[in-house]
């Protein structure tokens, strides 16, 4: 059992941030072809520097294996997972995010901050097709509008199979909220592996079951969950 509540106090929230802050080993993300991506954290500013200390305090509990981000940004992420040794996945349905992740994998490869084609990101949909999407209005489902837009672009792409992937390959799954928290629940538990994680960071309230196949192995701050997948 992992608990999230232990990387709370040593170190501290100033800590861990401030740890997030000295990591200036990708570049500033920043509008890119009128589409605003976001600031030096990422697309969510300091709170996403907050999850992405706990998550590689989280990583160091477990083996290391396949990380998979769902929605990958600036690829900042995938990034910080290869740097502790995990083989490290992303997928974005942004053209724009997707370029500008690999230009960060790009630089930090050459810094040596992490061994080459250990970070790898994908353009395109990280629910398979034949997944059953849940769509609510707008109270529900903040980011609608701009997913079917880019959905929209990239709907003919296979991202698993442009990165020799399989989602039962995957042990540790992250989201940083843009999709419906039904819909990526619904997803880990229909096709993630047994003992798989899911990392998972709330940004907005949404309605959703937790299927009878997950269990919700921590909770910090009603914003940051751990859940499992059952054997």
């Amino acid at each position: 059992m992992i608990s999230l509540e232990s990387y709370i106090g040593t170190p501290t929230l100033e800590l861990i941030i401030a740890d997030c802050k000295s990591r200036k080993t990708f570049a500033k993300a920043s509008e890119r072809n009128e589409e605003w991506i976001g600031l030096f954290f990422g697309l969510h500013g300091g709170s996403y520097a907050y999850s992405r200390g706990v998550l590689r305090r989280v990583s160091r509990d477990l083996p290391p294996g396949n990380f998979l981000d769902l929605g990958s940004g600036a690829g900042t992420i995938v990034i910080e997972m290869a740097s502790e040794s995990w083989n490290s996945y992303g997928i974005d349905f942004c053209h724009n995010c997707y370029e500008l992740g690999n230009e960060n994998i790009k630089l930090v490869e050459k810094e040596k901050y992490i061994k080459k084609k250990s970070a790898k990101i994908a353009h395109g949909n990280f629910f398979p097709k034949e997944f059953v999407l849940s769509r609510t209005d707008k109270k529900e489902d903040s980011f609608r509008e701009d997913i079917e837009t880019h959905l929209h672009t990239c709907q003919n792409k296979n991202p698993y199979q442009k990165l020799h992937l399989k989602i039962k390959e995957i042990d540790l799954f992250y989201h940083y909220q843009v999709e419906r928290k039904d819909n990526i629940l619904r997803l880990f538990a229909q096709q993630a592996k047994p003992e798989a994680r899911l990392f998972f960071v709330k940004s907005f309230d949404d309605a959703y079951t937790l299927p009878p196949n997950i269990e919700k192995e921590s909770e910090l701050d009603s914003t940051f969950f751990l859940y499992r997948k059952r054997e």
